[in-house]
């Protein structure tokens, strides 16, 4: 009879080692080409997994204890106690359909944590908007991590796009367009940047031009006066204001 060869090794589950560095430096120098997944080890914080949930809706300013029930009892197969922890609850006035989860700029733990909780949530497509000093990471990497994770459609609003970006901007950027199922961009330039600079298939960049409706021409000092700049210039912009613009 034939013996099966797998072909390689399919890792899951939790490795107790330091951090995610550790891991990878360790399960790739033993297994090296072997291997076909590798797990970041739910290291540091997450190593306790129910516990890090707990900790993780904790840390929301919208949660808090709920002293009306029972502690959730953890007990491990022979039914000793492991542990207890208090459960949680939305506070008082707080509407559950507004609330959102924050990621932590610099904690990579947390876009993990937020990938969790969307699969979790059966969301039906995801909406990034992306722009460059929001997310942690060199060049805001730590938002692929995020990306990886994910098990529906994104859908990603490019507000910058760089004509000539540095090495990390380029892998990022990459990555983030492979990841994602649709581009927005705002400018026929940034469409172009993409194809151009980041070799980006066209089909799968969509146009959605800033701007507002051409409306019929008005004597702006009727509505100079009505917000106190009359008799004075006034320049209209949109995005962010910095001393390069």
């Amino acid at each position: 009879m034939k013996s099966h060869d797998p072909g390689g090794v399919h890792l899951i589950g939790s490795v107790p080692m330091a951090d995610a560095e550790s891991v990878f430096r360790a399960v790739a120098g033993a297994l090296g080409p072997h291997l076909r997944r590798l797990p970041d080890g739910e290291t540091g914080e997450r190593r306790r997994w129910i516990f890090f949930q707990n900790l993780m809706l904790r840390r929301h300013p919208d949660m808090e204890e709920d002293p009306t029930v029972p502690h959730f009892a953890l007990r491990q197969w022979d039914g000793t106690l492991l542990r207890e922890m208090a459960l949680l609850r939305f506070r008082a006035g707080v509407d559950p359909e507004r609330v959102r989860f924050e990621l932590r700029e610099n904690d990579l733990a947390s876009y993990r944590a937020a990938a969790e909780f969307l699969n979790f949530s059966n969301v039906d497509l995801v909406c990034l908007q992306h722009e460059y000093g929001i997310f942690g990471g060199e060049a805001g990497s730590h938002i692929l991590w995020l990306l990886r994770s994910l098990k529906m459609p994104i859908v990603t609003t490019l507000h910058t796009v760089l004509r000539d970006p540095n090495p990390q901007q380029r892998e990022v950027m990459e990555e983030l367009a492979s990841l994602s199922d649709r581009l927005i961009v705002m400018s026929e330039h940034s469409s172009e940047f993409l194809r151009d600079t980041y070799h980006v298939p066209a089909e799968k960049i969509d146009l959605i031009p800033h701007g507002v409706p051409d409306l019929p021409f008005v004597d702006p000092n009727f509505y100079k006066a009505c917000v106190g700049a009359e008799g004075k210039d006034v320049i209209l912009t949109f995005g962010l204001l910095s001393p390069n613009k």
